[in-house]
């Protein structure tokens, strides 16, 4: 969407009504009539000639299938020489709502009650909680911050989940844009940033990134880290790999829309030290403790794919990702990402 805007292009949504029943299948598969229909007989079987949602296979048929029609239609539409196959409609509008708190919250609650566990768990049961790729930036971390306590929920945690729905529904008008300038020559840039041990229970940090293209947020993650590190260096550090990773995907997917990195992929960070921990590779004498693939974002700024380059905590966009910031540093984050009401 963020290169459409770039582009000028006008883009265009499709679903596709039950979707995965459209893949063919290459194997020979039966199954047991449903109940209620029965053809010759309640002892005889069915076989399948198209996927059905509960087999294994059932996305990578589907993947085959629109793989195929994608394909067949571009190559179409080239030889055409046709290029308004994506339609792009002004500006990408998406609901994008602030929440800010400082709150402290702990698992082993004393006032932890069955009633309050019912009522958060029924908005946040049967999710993955812990990666927040799907939840808007501004409440990443929030919703991360409560999801850790699932399974042991007192007052304090259902009144944080009210403030938060509060705060969502004060901004329920604000929209993720994008204005179509590429920032420089660069296509995208990946801002990263860490909280050292900011969980009470586990002394965990809290790693996040946010990649910007066109002035918009299209990438984004906060997550705790899965051990426990000694240095405010080493969680930033990890943090940069969760980012580095980021930057080494969307150079895949980005030269697969024909826009091939000329050079190396800026990295913002805001800690000195693990910016030369990632340069530097004599500094590593201090981390080694640290599994070996955690050295390859090392690896990939000695080849040039990544330039870290330090940024100034107050100009870090991605601080509402590790941590409860205040109104002014929210609405800041927010705007530099492209959440605008």
């Amino acid at each position: 969407m963020a290169m459409a805007a770039f582009e000028d292009l006008e883009l265009r949504f499709e679903d596709i009504t039950s979707a995965f029943t459209n893949g063919d299948l290459d194997e020979e598969i039966y199954m047991k009539q449903p109940e209620g229909f029965n053809i010759g007989g309640p002892n005889k079987v069915c076989r399948l000639r198209k996927s059905l949602y509960c087999l294994k296979q059932y996305a990578r048929q589907l993947d085959k299938k629109l793989h195929s029609v994608l394909t067949e239609l571009v190559f179409k539409r080239i030889e055409s020489g046709r290029s308004d196959y994506i339609y792009f409609n002004g500006e990408v509008c998406i609901i994008f709502p602030i929440y800010v708190d400082n709150i402290t919250l702990v698992t082993k609650s004393p006032a932890a009650i069955d009633k309050y566990a019912q009522l958060l768990s029924q908005h946040f049961k049967c999710c993955d909680l812990g990666a927040t790729r799907g939840w808007p930036t501004d409440i990443a971390y929030s919703v991360a911050y409560l999801a850790h306590f699932n399974a042991n929920l007192g007052p304090a945690h259902w009144n944080a989940l009210k403030h938060l729905f509060r705060y969502i529904k004060g901004t329920f008008d604000h929209k993720l844009t994008y204005h179509g300038n590429l920032a420089g020559c660069e296509p995208f840039i990946t801002y990263t940033d860490a909280s050292h041990g900011d969980c009470v229970d586990t002394g965990h940090s809290t790693a996040d990134f946010v990649t910007m293209i066109t002035g918009g947020a299209i990438g984004w993650y906060s997550k705790l880290q899965t051990i426990v590190v000694l240095s405010t260096t080493e969680a930033e550090y990890m943090a940069a790999i969760e980012g580095g990773k980021e930057i080494a995907l969307m150079r895949n997917i980005l030269s697969e829309f024909g826009y091939d990195a000329q050079q190396g992929s800026t990295l913002k960070m805001d800690n000195q030290s693990a910016i030369s921990v990632s340069k530097n590779p004599e500094h590593h004498g201090r981390m080694k403790h640290l599994d070996l693939h955690f050295y390859w974002l090392r690896d990939k700024v000695e080849n040039g794919m990544i330039c870290p380059d330090f940024i100034p905590t107050l100009e870090m966009i991605a601080d509402c990702l590790t941590k409860s910031v205040p109104a002014a540093k929210a609405c800041f984050c927010g705007e530099q990402m492209g959440v605008l009401a």
